[in-house]
């Protein structure tokens, strides 16, 4: 009880502390935003452990913890409008709030500063802070783990080459061939054909546009022998995380194109070759197209 009414009186001054940590200017330091809080704990700490024993203050100690992470997971997770420094600022505040509670070693244990609610906040800020361009990829290359661990695949299989060309600084795609791809016309078989995607965009730029393969009619096992060009630099494919994103449709006159499915290729899986006969000698890809991402 005697823990719950200290956590109580704290909790209104921590909550004020917390709600400033969010809405300083971009332009203080983590320290800086972190110092009212820090001075707050530090003053009002310093007195109960002047006048408990140290079980009973431990006990505190970690009750006060708690609270202090849990008031700033629930402003977090209340705002969506908080801008990425915000989140940068709140993982530098977190590891000076987490230093201060183990105090050199006389605080509190790992096992209580990596709280359930320390991992569900930090988890939550890391998350918040990336870009979307990187969310998407985050999630594009765990559709690409899914699909590469499908053993059996619904949707057909879709077969390509790819490659980056260092003397010429291109990606080369070869959208080969498909087989036992699902039937989406009334006679039985599909008109196919298959889009590809760059993405990011703004790593591509101007070469990050969509393109298409000829349309194979009624067939489930469509022969596309198509090939491909992305221009982008060795720099970027270095520094940048990239995907490809093969789409494919089945062509309707009358009607808008029924998508059969969407595979991913991200592209630190694409070896290098010094030519572009070297990606004839490259293992051929097998994609399992699938609905999710779209």
């Amino acid at each position: 009880i005697i823990v719950q009414k200290i956590g109580e009186r704290m909790s209104v001054d921590i909550d004020k502390y917390a709600r400033l940590l969010l809405t300083k200017a971009k332009s203080d330091k983590i320290e800086k935003s972190v110092s009212g809080l820090m001075d707050y704990l530090q003053q009002n700490l310093q007195v109960l452990s002047d006048g408990l024993l140290d079980k009973p203050f431990q006990t505190i100690l970690k009750h006060i913890y708690e609270v202090c992470l849990t008031r700033l997971y629930q402003l977090i997770m209340e705002r969506h409008d908080l801008q990425p420094h915000i989140y940068q600022r709140v993982m530098g505040a977190l590891k000076i709030l987490r230093s201060f509670f183990f105090a050199g070693g006389n605080g509190l244990e790992e096992d209580d500063l990596d709280s359930a609610t320390f991992k569900a906040l930090t988890d939550c800020v890391g998350r918040r802070q990336r870009s979307s361009q990187e969310l998407i990829f985050l999630y594009l290359a765990e559709l690409e783990r899914e699909q590469d661990e499908m053993k059996t695949a619904e949707r057909g299989y879709l077969v390509v080459q790819v490659g980056y060309i260092e003397t010429t600084e291109k990606i080369c795609v070869k959208v080969l061939h498909g087989r036992d791809m699902p039937a989406l016309d009334s006679s039985g078989l599909s008109d196919l054909y298959v889009k590809f995607t760059p993405f990011p965009v703004s790593v591509f730029g101007e070469h990050g546009t969509v393109q298409r393969t000829k349309v194979q009619k009624e067939t489930l096992t469509p022969i596309f022998d198509e090939t491909f060009y992305i221009p982008l630099s060795a720099d970027l494919l270095k520094r940048h995380k990239s995907a490809l994103v093969f789409s494919v449709f089945n062509w309707d006159r009358f009607s808008k194109d029924d998508m059969a499915g969407e595979g991913v290729l991200t592209l630190t899986r694409i070896p290098r070759v010094g030519n572009e006969a070297g990606v004839d000698g490259l293992e051929q890809v097998t994609l399992k197209p699938d609905r999710k991402s779209g």
